[in-house]
């Protein structure tokens, strides 16, 4: 049983909707979840976890060339650049990561409140206004951000006992859109 299932069992047993409501007793499992940094008690899973220890700064990856605008007048001229190509861009890591690339992307996408995917391709035509100041130019460029996480993996014994422990990084791609500048 994953991990998320023994989270709905465990509250699905707390809340009485298994067999009726008739299933909990003293000592029985609680609804409260497990904080994936912390050693849980009770019985687990034998296996590797992940769990997010950080956000760093976001990283763009460009899928497609610099665009310019020059503004020539003595006032603000808004310009509209316009993506003409399509470019995909995939999760990297570095260190040890010891689960799925997938389990650490679910954990990632939910802790950090962000679309998380294993890769992410851009498309075409997508468009991004910019207001370039007076006699300045302005610049934009297409392609992916990337939220640079920090985490751990953690192998935890069927008593949840934690006998290994390895740090990583992973950039894991969220959204597509312009760098303007």
């Amino acid at each position: 049983m994953s991990r998320k299932n023994h989270r709905i069992a465990a509250t699905a047993l707390a809340l009485g909707l298994v067999g009726g409501g008739s299933l909990l007793t003293a000592g029985s499992a609680s609804a409260t979840e497990i904080d994936d940094a912390a050693t849980p008690m009770g019985a687990c899973e034998a296996g590797w976890y992940y769990s997010v220890q950080s956000r760093g700064d976001d990283q763009f990856i460009p899928t497609g060339p610099v665009q310019a605008a020059q503004n020539d007048r003595d006032v603000p001229v808004d310009f509209v650049f316009t993506s003409e190509t399509s470019g995909t861009v995939g999760t990297t890591v570095s260190g040890e990561l010891n689960v799925g690339v997938e389990v650490a992307i679910v954990d990632i996408g939910a802790t950090l409140g962000i679309a998380a995917t294993v890769e992410r391709t851009t498309t075409y035509g997508e468009s991004a206004y910019l207001t370039v100041a007076p006699q300045s130019m302005g610049h934009g460029q297409h392609g992916v951000f990337q939220a640079r996480v920090s985490g751990m993996s953690q192998y935890r014994t069927p008593s949840c006992e934690v006998t290994q422990t390895v740090y990583n990084t992973v950039d894991v791609p969220y959204k597509q859109g312009y760098l303007v500048w």
